[in-house]
């Protein structure tokens, strides 16, 4: 029954193509089918549509076992052009010698490529996935390659994946520029363990930061709230009644040190929508700060107590 109203739709839509008036061709007319179309070669008005009424194949496994993908690799450098008979992409004609010269250059290009330069490739490609995912700014992106290449440069990538060492670029590019995240999100957006992270962020903070002479910036409370609030879509009053919430409990004796900045922005952010009838629920607040409810708990009843 669905072919049949295949076969009706594709008939009905081929009869209203044809209904319009058939354009005049030359008095010599070349009818080649081309792209779905048959045009003439010698005056280009276009004849007809041709519309395929075979059915769709799917391939099955043995096929697919001995299937080769012949589509080329296209990489971010050296050239990308792939000329098919002896003209470029705008139907010009190519000389036997400027033919023979961009093949030689071409070759002379892919032998010139080592590992350094693959290793690269592949990272940038990485990089623009994660900038579309997590709408990173283009500066992050640029300070995250530059920390990148000088780990590659310094064979650090060998016996650790090029997703590891990208992520905890990423993270020390992050915290240089001041813009908090949550390491569950990278962890998750390169699809690595938090063991891999560590160990990557391990053996860059050891031997890649005395290189570079950068100051981290360890992010506190205040820094968290400004990324919840929004995800969260409180009004700007509850952002500022949270940050004066915080600074108050330090001035009575909150501990801050030693204990994780995403559990007492959330309890702050929780308090102050409670008390300015915003809610959101304890489970709500924590999957997006990324804690446990028992962490808010204990952050909330510390709060309490001091204010």
């Amino acid at each position: 029954m669905i072919k049949i109203i295949q076969l009706i739709t594709r008939n009905n839509y081929n009869r209203a193509f044809l209904k319009k008036e058939e354009p005049k061709c030359c008095s010599n007319p070349n009818i080649i089918s081309s792209n779905g179309y048959e045009v003439c070669t010698n005056c280009g008005i276009i004849q007809s549509r041709i519309i395929s009424n075979k059915p769709d194949r799917k391939m099955y496994f043995g096929e697919k076992k001995n299937f080769i993908n012949f589509e080329p690799v296209r990489s971010p450098f050296g050239p990308r052009t792939i000329i098919k008979g002896n003209s470029d992409g705008k139907g010009n004609f190519l000389t036997p010698i400027a033919l023979r010269n961009y093949k030689r250059l071409s070759k002379i290009n892919r032998g010139l490529v080592n590992g350094l330069e693959r290793n690269l490739w592949i990272a940038i490609s990485k990089l623009d996935q994660i900038k579309t995912h997590l709408n990173l700014p283009k500066y992050i992106i640029e300070s995250t390659f530059r920390i990148y290449i000088i780990a590659a440069k310094a064979k650090l990538t060998k016996g650790r994946t090029i997703n590891g060492i990208l992520c905890a670029s990423l993270y020390f590019a992050l915290k240089r520029h001041k813009i908090p995240i949550i390491i569950g999100e990278l962890v998750s957006a390169f699809q690595i363990s938090k063991k891999m992270f560590v160990s990557c962020y391990n053996i860059l903070f050891a031997k890649i930061l005395p290189v570079l002479n950068i100051r981290l910036h360890n992010f506190t409370p205040q820094d968290y709230i400004d990324k919840f609030y929004d995800e969260l879509d409180l009004s700007l009053n509850s952002r500022n009644n949270a940050i004066k919430i915080i600074k108050e409990s330090k001035m009575k004796g909150l501990v801050t040190s030693g204990r994780d900045p995403k559990g007492i922005a959330a309890a702050s952010l929780y308090y102050v929508s409670k008390k300015n009838g915003e809610f959101r629920t304890q489970k709500h607040i924590c999957k997006i700060a990324n804690i446990s409810e028992i962490t808010l708990r204990t952050r909330l009843k510390e709060i309490n107590s001091l204010i």
